[in-house]
């Protein structure tokens, strides 16, 4: 590990930074409504929402565990680790094999979101993930109340129902690829 708390705080948020998308960060340096545009952005909230709660969801494991010394140290290597995951840079300030199951559960979570739309990281990333919960959302509301939307939009971008298919598809087909990959080791 680093054994630098200071340094790993200052690279935990660059991480973070580095599995947003660049165009927000663009807007935020670059236009005149910056922050608006970014606090709006649905997929920037699910993104920074989903960090927190499993950030806050691996603390809580290792707390009950007496993992690290103190609060403020699990929770440093919490989201360090959550970060470099969602990110995929790489880094580690420990051995998170040794973390109890619901820990290294909550991590799984991790590999399989990624980032944002636009950002280094790797994984489905959470615009998929958004058009997703829509989509079903949607049939939902059509299937129970007999109703018939057939479009929608996240984020300024507008989806059919057909687009929406495709990118539920694509999620269901990485899933199964990552399962039968399993399955083969």
């Amino acid at each position: 590990g680093l054994e630098n708390a200071s340094a790993e705080w200052i690279i935990t948020i660059f991480m973070i930074i580095a599995g947003s998308n660049f165009s927000l960060w663009y807007i935020v340096f670059f236009r005149t409504s910056h922050w608006k545009t970014v606090v709006r952005n649905r997929e920037f909230r699910s993104y920074i929402g989903f960090i927190g709660v499993i950030t806050l969801g691996i603390w809580w494991v290792l707390m009950s565990n007496d993992y690290y010394p103190s609060g403020l140290a699990t929770f440093r290597y919490a989201i360090f680790n959550v970060a470099t995951i969602i990110s995929t840079t790489g880094l580690g300030n420990t051995n998170f094999h040794l973390w109890p199951a619901g820990a290294l559960g909550l991590l799984f979570l991790v590999y399989f979101t990624g980032g944002m739309v636009g950002s280094t990281s790797g994984g489905l990333k959470f615009a998929r993930f958004n058009v997703l919960f829509a989509f079903i959302k949607i049939q939902l509301q059509n299937f129970l109340f007999g109703r018939h939307i057939t479009r929608f939009s996240i984020d300024g971008v507008q989806y059919d129902m057909k687009m929406a298919s495709l990118i539920v598809v694509n999620i269901v087909l990485y899933l199964m690829i990552f399962l039968v990959g399993a399955i083969a080791i």
